[in-house]
């Protein structure tokens, strides 16, 4: 797996590249959301390039639940394209591309309404117990990367948020059980969960980034510095779940 951070603005300086169809599709959206379409796609497109020799950005389509996906006969129909998947917070992006279906979810620590409501509604009896000994600040920190978790596996299934709860988390066993993910007949995946903050150079405030991996799967991440793209050390890995 193939794993690109970038801030927004970085990623988006490269949306000159893209085809115009791109800038026809968001003329109805704010200007936020329009910027941060086009980061993704431009961010997308130019991992293509640099790492797959693939010029232009292929045909995206969408699954039946929302989830896209290269369509590969309209885009080349003699080469098998990668998986990808994009994820955002704030000024900050993120594309992973891999010969595997994914999910990553990157989110910035913030405050949360309601919280002691949502730790019980969202997370396991084991979270819940391991938060219980820090204080609020390191209790927010860690439900972001809980919360990091359910999502990458939410878009790897390509279910929303009405499956968060069907997400069942071990912390004693270091396993997470999600059906779903079997019915759609993804199996032997690995979720890692890394705290960005250790890239100083990257980001200047906490966030969390998990990602899945096929078992075995290797992954390299980079971060995008202007229009170059720069290799990461490898990353401490604060969770590493089994998925079953």
């Amino acid at each position: 797996m193939l794993l690109v951070l970038s801030s927004i603005e970085d990623a988006f300086a490269l949306s000159h590249n893209l085809d115009t169809s791109y800038f026809d599709k968001v003329k109805n959206f704010s200007e936020n959301r329009a910027k941060t379409y086009l980061a993704g796609r431009a961010l997308l497109q130019s991992v293509l390039h640099h790492f797959y020799s693939i010029e232009s950005l292929p045909n995206i389509k969408k699954t039946e639940k929302g989830k896209p996906f290269f369509d590969d006969v309209a885009s080349n129909p003699c080469r098998k394209l990668p998986f990808f998947n994009i994820s955002h917070s704030r000024k900050a992006i993120g594309v992973a591309v891999s010969s595997y279906d994914l999910g990553i979810d990157l989110e910035f620590v913030k405050k949360r309404v309601r919280f002691e409501e949502l730790k019980e509604k969202v997370l396991s009896s084991g979270e819940i117990d391991l938060l219980k000994a820090l204080d609020e600040e390191s209790q927010l920190k860690e439900f972001t990367a809980f919360w990091t978790i359910r999502e990458s596996l939410l878009k790897l299934s390509g279910f929303g948020l009405a499956h968060l709860e069907k997400v069942k988390v071990d912390v004693a066993n270091a396993k997470i059980s999600y059906e779903a993910l079997f019915s759609e007949g993804i199996n032997n995946r690995v979720l890692n969960t890394v705290n960005l903050s250790q890239y100083a150079s990257l980001l200047d405030e906490n966030a969390y980034l998990s990602y899945s991996l096929y078992q075995g799967e290797e992954s390299s991440i980079y971060k995008l510095d202007k229009d170059k793209f720069i290799k990461l050390a490898s990353p401490k890995i604060n969770y590493i779940y089994s998925v079953n």
